[in-house]
């Protein structure tokens, strides 16, 4: 990184020791595709009485599989993500969080396609998805990893430390080699395990404080379709095919992020 931005190494990590301080960047870690490792997760939408709201978010993010948590403007008010181990049962997980918080309503809604996948926030004009469209896929997971493949996915996901020499750092936390951890990464690049290395930005301290997740009632006939156009919008960085429901006949969703609601 120093060799590209034409500065010493040691001013590479005292830069991005200050945009950590400044809340700019959360963490630099390893970003799997969960189901390329066998987990399975899904997208989990519950409608909950407005007074309660706080307190079954606080207990929706206490849960181990839970990566995100938002209140939404919608019936549904409640939205996160979780994903699990092959080995526990994610409806019967949803169920238990459901039941704890006297939950008024749920849904559970699998990914069954994906047309686009990446947040990139840049610190100029361009626009945030600019990520391209993938092609088409269905999503399903594959065989449990090994013993040693886990821990290497445990040591990349670990905040990079910011050292001269931090894949060392991260594999003996886990109790492998710098070579070893190296070697996982470069084959979970190749098998499109992981999808990236990548600074995850906390969006509102990078300037990105409005979001929405927009819900799209398309014809069957044409999900394929209209799920390519939306993802060649720029703007767009997500872009999903779910499961319906007959009181939610919703199938695609995309997602923009943007520094002003307008």
């Amino acid at each position: 990184l120093g060799g590209i931005l034409i500065i010493t190494a040691d001013k590479v990590i005292e830069r991005i020791a200050g945009l950590k301080s400044a809340g700019i960047i959360r963490q630099i870690s390893a970003i799997f595709d969960s189901s390329a490792l066998g987990y399975h997760g899904a997208l989990v939408a519950f409608r909950v009485d407005p007074g309660a709201l706080d307190a079954v978010a606080a207990d929706v993010s206490g849960h181990s599989g839970v990566s995100h948590c938002y209140a939404r403007d919608a019936v549904y008010n409640l939205w996160f993500t979780i994903t699990l181990p092959p080995e526990r049962d994610l409806h019967s997980e949803v169920e238990a969080l459901a039941r704890r918080s006297e939950v008024l309503a749920s849904l559970v809604l699998p990914a069954l396609r994906v047309f686009k996948i990446g947040v990139f926030l840049p610190m100029s004009d361009e626009p945030v998805g600019r990520g391209s469209p993938v092609r088409s896929r269905t999503v399903s997971s594959v065989s449990a990893v090994s013993c040693a493949e886990r821990a290497a996915v445990r040591a990349l996901q670990g905040d990079l430390p910011l050292v001269d020499r931090p894949f060392d750092a991260l594999g003996r936390a886990e109790g492998l080699t710098e070579r070893e951890v190296l070697d996982y990464a470069r084959r979970f690049l190749d098998t499109g395990a992981m999808r990236r290395f990548a600074a995850v930005l906390r969006h509102t301290s990078a300037g990105y404080r409005s979001n929405a997740m927009v819900c799209w009632q398309v014809p069957s006939e044409r999900v394929e379709q209209i799920g390519f156009l939306f993802a060649s919008d720029p703007a767009v960085s997500h872009c999903y095919e779910r499961l319906t429901f007959p009181d939610w006949p919703y199938p695609l969703y995309t997602m923009i992020h943007a520094r002003t609601g307008e």
